[in-house]
């Protein structure tokens, strides 16, 4: 039951006042099996649903050797089970190119992918590229692209 406010007048534990306002002034829509009630501040209307990759944009050191982390986990923040899942990742000059630029070498640990950038490949990469990393699972038949973004190197000056 919501009976405090803080000294803001927002419900404790609320991340936006009027998020809590309309909790606490609304009444419980009733609750049946499978069917999700909506509240009124939802348009009825055509609705979009965005489902794109992670936007990771890098910066890094042409020839340097560069590691990239990325911990996977499910919509409630635990971690996503990827075994049997094949990673890959390209990076190509444009989006268009049919050519690729470079490879990230990609390997999988319980929920973690990591991406490896070699020196050789980045010493050979162009100063700016596009890149993204997916996993595919069941054979093929599903493919999730994690994380997308833009490579901008640095030029380097020990060769």
């Amino acid at each position: 039951m919501l009976s405090r406010r803080d000294q803001a007048g927002a419900w404790p534990g609320a991340r936006d006042p009027a998020a809590a306002r309309f909790r606490a002034e609304s009444s419980p829509a009733p609750r049946f099996p499978g069917i999700m009630p909506f509240p009124d501040s939802v348009p009825l209307g055509p609705q979009t649903i965005v489902v794109l990759p992670a936007r990771v944009d890098l910066v890094l050191y042409q020839g340097d050797d560069f590691t990239l982390r990325v911990d996977v986990s499910d919509d409630q923040g635990y971690p996503y089970d990827l075994s049997g899942a094949v990673p890959e990742s390209h990076i190509r000059e444009r989006v268009e190119d049919a050519y690729l630029a470079g490879v990230f070498e990609a390997t999988i640990a319980d929920s973690v992918l990591f991406l490896h950038l070699t020196p050789v490949v980045s010493s050979g990469l162009p100063l700016q590229a596009v890149w993204d990393a997916q996993i595919t699972r069941d054979a093929g038949a599903r493919v999730t692209t994690l994380v997308a973004g833009t490579i901008t190197l640095v030029p380097e000056v020990t060769r």
